[in-house]
């Protein structure tokens, strides 16, 4: 992962490049949709998803967090080095698509740590991760919610 910086000088949301790219392959999109029961053909066919318009596999919409997820436990890892992965549950996500992942896509991630907040004792920390294509065009943003147990 590249350094943070911020925005506008306000340090209220830092960005985080996360280092990638990341290539979608098409084995992995036929795994990711049987681990969720996807039976939709374009997931695992091939010839379905050309079919259907589509220059390969199409991942199942959920397969975003395969990239998003592990990018947010890098910026939380970096606000709080002393918190675990097993200390960190997670508490809720949204996924915003502009187009579908597919087989061979080559995405980078950009995540910004949006809020932290205390509940309870705990720190609960907001993300926003953008998965980007090889032409810099958006593919999916995603709205997390983590919260850092001590």
């Amino acid at each position: 992962m590249s350094g943070p910086d911020t925005d506008g000088g306000t340090g209220t949301h830092r960005r985080f490049p996360v280092d990638g790219p990341y290539l979608v392959g098409r084995e992995q999109v036929r795994v990711f949709a049987a681990a969720l029961g996807e039976r939709d053909p374009v997931c695992h066919d091939l010839t379905a998803a050309r079919r259907r318009g589509f220059r390969d596999l199409v991942a199942p919409p959920s397969f975003a967090a395969v990239l998003t997820l592990p990018a947010d436990l890098l910026v939380l890892a970096g606000l709080a080095p002393a918190v675990e992965p097993d200390h960190v549950v997670h508490a809720g996500q949204d996924f915003r698509h502009h187009r579908p992942i597919v087989a061979g896509d080559l995405l980078r991630v950009v995540v910004r740590l949006t809020g932290v907040r205390r509940v309870r004792g705990s720190r609960v920390a907001t993300t926003r991760a953008v998965v980007v294509d090889s032409a810099s065009e958006v593919v999916t943003t995603s709205t997390a919610t983590y919260v850092l147990r001590h």
